[in-house]
């Protein structure tokens, strides 16, 4: 690989470096953003049970770390295999129901 090369593909890997850590403390302060409403109204929350900015922070601590990431994973599959199990289950309902017609 020419040194030419290599420097092109150096410059392009760091410039992906700083576009990843660009979105990383663009979506902080998308998150801090979300959560000030709830700090400056200066309530207890909705009818004082409980108080948003705490939940929000919880949630935002849980989608931007990696505590989720197989949850993440597992959820679409269970509901494609929920969709399959509803799909097999109609499936046989139907032969049933054409067997006990024909019968």
């Amino acid at each position: 690989m020419s040194q030419a090369a290599r420097s092109n593909r150096e410059a392009r890997k760091r410039l992906l470096q700083l576009e990843a850590e660009l979105h990383r403390v663009e979506l902080s302060a998308s998150l801090y953003d979300i959560r000030a409403p709830f700090r400056r109204g200066g309530r207890d929350g909705f009818l004082g049970l409980f108080q948003p900015a705490k939940l929000l922070t919880l949630v935002a601590g849980l989608v931007a770390g990696n505590k989720l990431n197989l949850l993440s994973r597992l959820v679409p599959i269970g509901i494609g295999a929920w969709k399959a199990a509803t799909l097999i289950r109609q499936f046989f309902a139907r032969r049933r129901a054409a067997r006990a017609a024909g019968a």
